[in-house]
């Protein structure tokens, strides 16, 4: 896990990243080293930088190596915004077919497809042990993929409603079908030996991984991609964040997060990852908090109306009555529940948001450095001090990002001493090193 920060405001935009990288011997053994790169110059020419977050790497090419190369393939070209910078990295990342081959392409989804098929087995084997429970016998096979196909037809119809990854359509999902239900065929053949796997099924689920493939879904790896500052021709930094999630065949299967990114010309704070201490300076409550209360006030309003309505069916009056102060009673609660929420947020925005978001606006440069790097360090505090694992530490890169000085680095680390390198810094001097 990681911690990552961007602060901007008209004058700049600073960033932060943490070192935290967390290993897993898939044995639910994890191992956290404190070493990663996650925050980088896009261009060493111009105000650009990146940082990454989630899944240290595409289709297992570390995305330090792909960060840099790509330094090296744009040189000293630049666009005229920042989303167009955005659009060059993804163009360079689907169309360079030695530093991500095919190969790993096609073994990353698979890997996802049988992460999808697994999971929804997950879900029937839950469904059977229900089952078995309430009636005391093992379902049938019959009985088994009927559950199996509910389950499935669930998830597509939630999938449905989501939106595309970028470039991607419904001809899309017609050809990634019958490409998954190839891979469910070989995958399934070995593994039901003993029961035949009913072919609507098999169709039912490969509907499943296309979807999955092709549509916006928590499911299976996902690097969050942070670009912050400016093109040629824009003079206030901004913040884009998308979700990349590895390839289908030479498709980037990326999605913008619109809720991460900051227009140019705002001033505030975005927090990626684990964003929870982050959130809390910004709110003045923890979101987990906020969410527990919100569950504790729904609860409270139902047992309110239930005991209500029993009161209203003991009550000696006409059904009409009864029917009439349920309406009003549950019409008053909808009420009185939207303007309890609408009031505890307009709190939240003016006592805490609105202050914060304002003080952020008038930040010198120092200042803005100095404010991402203390929120990644109050989160790497907080797992100190509490019995959570310490998924973030290590050393703090900060970087200030500016229309007129470019990418300025504020805090940085080097796993080498500079002073038994001088060359290293010489090339870079000279253009001829990618270093980040």
């Amino acid at each position: 896990m990681t911690a990552e920060i961007a602060v901007l405001n008209k004058s700049a935009v600073a960033l932060a990243a943490d070192s935290a990288v967390s290993i897993s011997d898939g044995n639910g053994s994890t191992k956290v080293y404190n070493g990663a790169e996650k925050l980088f110059a896009l261009t060493k020419f111009h105000p650009v930088g990146i940082m990454i977050y989630g899944t240290g790497s595409l289709c297992q090419v570390p995305w330090e190596l792909i960060v840099k190369e790509y330094r090296k393939k744009i040189k000293e070209d630049s666009f005229d915004t920042l989303e167009a910078y955005a659009e060059d990295f993804f163009q360079f990342l689907a169309t360079e077919p030695k530093l991500i081959p095919m190969e790993l392409r096609e073994h990353f989804i698979r890997q996802h497809w049988n992460f999808v098929y697994t999971q929804l087995w997950e879900l029937v084997e839950s469904k059977v042990r229900g089952l078995i429970e309430d009636t005391g016998q093992d379902p049938t096979p019959i009985e088994t993929f009927n559950i199996f196909d509910s389950e499935a037809a669930e998830i597509t119809k939630i999938l449905h409603e989501n939106n595309f990854l970028n470039n991607f359509d419904a001809d899309d999902v017609r050809t990634i079908q019958m490409q998954a239900k190839e891979f469910l065929v070989e995958l399934i053949n070995p593994s039901h030996q003993d029961s035949d796997f009913p072919p609507q099924s098999i169709e039912i689920a490969a509907e499943v991984l296309a979807l999955a493939t092709a549509k916006e879904n928590p499911l299976g790896s996902n690097s969050g991609i942070v670009f912050a500052g400016y093109g040629n021709k824009e003079f206030f930094p901004s913040v884009l964040a998308f979700n990349l999630k590895g390839f289908w065949s030479e498709k980037l299967r990326v999605i913008p997060n619109s809720q991460k990114s900051a227009v140019a010309g705002s001033s505030g704070i975005q927090a990626y990852a684990q964003d929870e201490e982050a959130l809390t300076f910004m709110h003045g409550i923890s979101p987990r908090l906020k969410s527990d209360i919100v569950k504790q006030f729904q609860h409270l309003f139902q047992e309110i109306l239930f005991k209500s309505n029993q009161l209203i069916n003991d009550a000696t009056i006409g059904d009409g009555e009864k029917e009439q102060l349920r309406e009003t009673l549950v019409n008053t609660a909808q009420q009185q529940w939207d303007e309890t929420i609408a009031s505890i947020e307009r709190q939240i925005r003016s006592q805490y948001t609105d202050q914060v978001v304002d003080m952020v606006e008038f930040l010198p440069k120092d200042e803005l450095a100095y404010m991402a790097e203390s929120l990644v360090n109050m989160t790497a505090f907080k797992r100190k001090v509490t019995n959570d694992t310490e998924t973030v530490g290590g050393p703090i890169d900060v970087a200030i990002i500016s229309k007129g000085d470019g990418f300025v680095w504020i805090k940085r680390k080097h796993y080498f001493d500079s002073a038994l390198n001088t060359h290293y810094f010489d090339n870079f001097l000279k253009g001829k090193s990618n270093v980040r």
